[in-house]
């Protein structure tokens, strides 16, 4: 079922993506296309998930798997610089200013290098929950592939991500008041 969903959640990322595109083509806006970067990411991530059962566990799905990762570390906080854009396009004075544009960048930069040693200091562990077979950065007892996986320590949370995910949620309650 959840192997179903991931599908599902596939599609409808693949069609905002879409819609992204139409948007750029018909406005020339440059928020558009930054946005189908991790737009992209969406897509790719939720069906590496749907289909790791199909693919299984091993060197194949490992290596699907690290762009998945990559894609995150990299391009994620895209969305607050996205926000900030898109706050100013909505005609809001204060982020007409140059300054709070800034701050956007700034913060997604900041971000982003606090996002680079995943590159060097994380590996991948296969997971099995459910119905879904993927690989992630920690794996637990109860989500072992196999009888003889050795548990990994979950690391710090992913504080980019969840700035990012607040910035988001805060510039769409500003633009529904």
């Amino acid at each position: 079922m959840y192997t179903t969903l991931f599908m599902i959640q596939t599609a409808l990322q693949l069609a905002l993506g879409v819609w992204l595109v139409s948007i750029y083509k018909r406005t020339g806006l440059a928020v558009a296309l930054m946005l189908f970067i991790p737009q992209f990411g969406l897509v790719y991530d939720n069906l590496i998930v749907a289909i790791g059962k199909y693919i299984g566990p091993g060197d194949m799905l490992q290596a699907l798997s690290w762009p998945r990762f990559w894609i995150h570390w990299v391009f994620g906080t895209w969305l607050i610089i996205a926000s900030g854009a898109i706050l100013r396009l909505a005609g809001f004075s204060w982020a007409q200013k140059k300054g709070v544009m800034a701050a956007f960048c700034i913060l997604t930069v900041a971000l982003m290098v606090y996002d680079l040693p995943h590159f060097w200091r994380e590996s991948l562990h296969p997971v099995c929950e459910l119905d879904l077979v993927r690989y992630s950065t920690s794996a637990s007892p109860d989500k072992f592939c196999f009888p003889d996986q050795v548990a990994t320590a979950r690391g710090a949370p992913p504080i980019p991500s969840i700035i990012t995910c607040l910035i988001v949620i805060i510039t769409g309650g500003i633009l529904m008041f």
